[in-house]
């Protein structure tokens, strides 16, 4: 598989993937006329990074809340050359996904060791004032924006880092916890059913005690199904990748929901583009089980989505719609899954990756984030977008080139 790391990154906990990088770019609105107004200005400036530095290290040195971060004079002189160094590619580099994650390993340390959120900001802000002074010493005040541009991204990918590490941190206790109750309510389970089972063939029953017979076994299966996929969340994923067309995950994906999406009256529109053209399929690398039972989860909230939606058109209850297209890329395959339901609330796309949380009665809370955890597995990404028009995942899935 081609892994989007390099070699040096692979044993690192968390990478910064291609598709986020790419929305803090369009947010930030950077272009390559900024680029080229920052390497205009590097010849002039850099002699002043010195400066930016030693005030830098002075501020955090004298603050009581941030004195303590550092171990001594000898890492204070490797992170002064590490902060010069960085101000050198903030103002050369191009803003490809290399330099991403030489800033991601940046919000890492930061992490490691022991700098807040609230002072990163802070320390931020300090070389932001810095070089503000310097730019304008020089004449540059015009390419001002330009720098700002540059810091706002470097910041928003230190923010993020800080972002996964907490995700990852309040994982951890929830995952134990599931391990450990899926497996001490299994064997329970397992009495229940057999038990069950004895009852059914020695009992002489009457049709009420066979209905109740026959939802007991019903939701006996609905905590073991929760259960084993508890157990799977905890454990490592082992893909087994491959290349297959999208037209045999089409195939397979209708059969699995033609009947469930029919009696909704909920359409299936599936296409398959190279390019800006469309074909009868496309490509794609990586573990078709796998990628499968993401793709059916995000299905399954698509229609359950479409189905709380009562839009009233002209009189008639608008038609559910979910669009799946498979799209070929440069570096890989997209896979592109919208619906036309009420869409999900700012708070609910904060939390849909946290495990146990759902805003529905009869969910589980597990979906998305087995969704996440296959995707992540491929080191591939995955986002999200959603309005009153409806919600819109988006996935990212690298090649098979090594």
């Amino acid at each position: 598989m081609n892994r989007w790391a390099d070699e040096k990154d692979r044993g690192r906990r968390k990478i910064l993937h291609r598709g986020l990088f790419m929305e803090i770019l369009e947010y930030v609105g950077f272009s390559e006329d900024d680029v080229l107004a920052l390497r205009k200005m590097h010849e002039k400036v850099e002699p002043d990074f010195e400066e930016v530095v030693a005030r830098f290290y002075q501020a955090h040195q004298s603050n009581r809340h941030t004195a303590n971060v550092f171990e001594g004079p000898e890492q204070i002189k490797r992170l002064e050359k590490t902060l010069g160094q960085w101000l050198v590619e903030l103002f050369t580099k191009d803003r490809d996904f290399a330099y991403c994650q030489r800033r991601w390993v940046i919000g890492e340390v930061h992490v490691g060791v022991g700098l807040k959120p609230k002072f990163m900001f802070g320390a931020m802000n300090i070389v932001r004032t810095e070089l503000y002074d310097i730019v304008c010493k020089h004449g540059f005040a015009a390419d001002w924006n330009s720098v700002e541009k540059a810091l706002d991204i470097d910041l928003m990918i230190m923010v993020q880092s800080y972002w996964d590490y907490v995700t990852d941190v309040k994982l951890r206790t929830p995952l134990a916890l599931a391990s450990g109750m899926a497996h001490e309510i299994r064997n329970p389970l397992n009495s229940l059913v057999l038990n069950l089972n004895l009852l059914e063939r020695g009992g002489n029953f009457t049709e009420v005690e066979r209905e109740i017979c026959s939802s007991l076994r019903q939701e006996i299966e609905r905590i073991k199904t929760t259960m084993t996929e508890m157990i799977d969340f905890t454990r490592p994923i082992d893909l087994v990748c491959r290349s297959f067309q999208s037209s045999e995950m089409e195939k397979s994906l209708r059969y699995q929901f033609a009947e469930e999406m029919g009696a909704q009256h909920i359409s299936m529109e599936f296409t398959h583009t190279i390019g800006e053209h469309e074909d009868g399929s496309v490509a794609i690398y990586g573990d078709f089980d796998r990628l499968k039972q993401a793709l059916i989860n995000l299905l399954q909230n698509a229609g359950h989505a479409v189905v709380d939606r009562t839009k009233d058109v002209g009189g008639e209850q608008e038609e559910g719609k979910i669009e799946i297209n498979f799209a070929k890329t440069r570096r890989g395959s997209v896979i592109n899954i919208k619906d036309n339901g009420p869409g999900m609330k700012g708070k609910d796309m904060l939390r849909m990756y946290e495990l146990f949380y759902t805003t529905r009665a009869e969910g589980t809370g597990l979906g998305l984030p087995i969704v996440k955890q296959i995707i992540d597995s491929h080191e591939g990404s995955i986002q999200a977008t959603s309005s009153r028009a409806g919600t819109e995942f988006v996935i990212h899935l690298p090649g098979e080139d090594k």
